[in-house]
């Protein structure tokens, strides 16, 4: 099963929901440094050998965790922005430091441009950060607006009657919670979900809601329904709002998901019910709030692509580093020591 992604910049920072993937008793490697390419192809491998595999990607489409169950290993990049770090040091994880396989000194030589690189990949980062907030204060004005007319209470039936139609009835325990980000923001914009919820789901229900106030209460209610009944949830968290409710919501027993739908584009999977947020409107907005939303859904757009222009910039810098590191690691060695791990 493959679920992106394993960390995204948000208007929080960047934030990792890695822990959430593989359970704690399994034996973790956490790879540290560069070059790239070698982490990468040390995960594909592992990828294309194993059959019973989860793979968690990065905002940019990597792998950056595999959890093998039938061996019950994890190798996880723990790489900067990811600083996964070791907790028992040799009991259940280790740290394979990746400049042990340079084969010289030659990156000590290349410090100061190193430091510099760095320094251009934290400027963006923070450009980054500032765009996604100020998205986040777009989309959240626009909640106000809406938020005084929106009923509540057709809301909630709504969404009791949507869970009674896909439960199994109580299962006597509570579910656990797994934390991703389904549609991350990549330098080509975000990426939507389709093939996760295409994999997981033959029912889906989408949600067609930019501005997000019914779409949160529904994918929040759906998902404290399916814990509380005792069921697994795959909850995504949204790059604006990341610590409040989930974007989307998968429950993979009942192979039922909530999606909302906030660009223009449909998504590629059959949608088995499809609603509009206005449905649960009080009134109907007047032409005012209409066209302070529709400007700011052009704000919004042109902000979101100020952010993915930064994150291009940060797929530049990671590349000029590897470049640092690769000219003189011992590509061989490394190969023959991921065998015989």
């Amino acid at each position: 099963m493959s679920i992106s992604a394993t960390g995204a910049y948000t208007a929080k920072g960047f934030i990792s929901f890695e822990r959430n993937i593989f359970p704690p008793e399994c034996f973790t490697y956490i790879l540290k440094g560069r070059p790239d390419f070698a982490k990468t192809d040390l995960m594909q491998s592992l990828i294309d050998s194993e059959k019973n595999c989860c793979v968690e990607y990065d905002y940019e489409g990597k792998p950056r965790l595999v959890y093998c169950e039938d061996k019950n290993i994890c190798v996880r990049d723990g790489t900067y922005p990811y600083s996964a770090d070791a907790e028992t040091y040799g009991a259940t994880d280790r740290i394979i430091d990746l400049s042990a396989f340079q084969t010289d000194n030659q990156i000590k030589k290349q410090a100061a441009r190193v430091t510099d690189i760095m320094h251009l990949i934290r400027k963006e980062e923070q450009r980054c950060e500032r765009y996604l907030l100020s998205c986040a204060g777009i989309v959240n004005d626009c909640k106000r607006l809406e938020k005084n007319n929106l009923d509540s209470k057709k809301l909630s039936r709504y969404a009791s009657k949507l869970w009674r139609r896909y439960t199994g009835g109580m299962k006597g325990s509570v579910g656990t919670e797994k934390k991703c980000f389904l549609s991350p923001l990549g330098s080509k914009g975000i990426k939507n979900a389709d093939s996760v919820f295409s994999e997981l789901c033959s029912s889906v229900t989408v949600i067609n809601d930019w501005v997000g106030c019914a779409a949160d209460q529904i994918t929040d209610k759906i998902r404290l329904y399916a814990l509380s009944s005792g069921y697994d949830v795959i909850s995504c968290a949204d790059i604006l709002f990341p610590d409040e409710a989930p974007e989307h919501v998968i429950i993979p027993e009942l192979k039922f998901g909530i999606y909302r739908q906030r660009s223009s584009a449909m998504p590629e999977f059959r949608a088995y019910k499809r609603i509009h947020a206005r449905r649960f409107m009080l009134r109907e907005s007047s032409d005012s709030i209409r066209n302070r939303i529709s400007f700011s859904k052009k704000a919004y757009s042109d902000l979101l692509n100020e952010a993915a222009a930064s994150i291009k910039k940060i797929g530049f810098y990671n590349g000029e580093l590897d470049k640092i590191y690769s000219e003189k690691f011992d590509s061989q060695t490394f190969s023959d020591f991921y065998r015989s791990i």
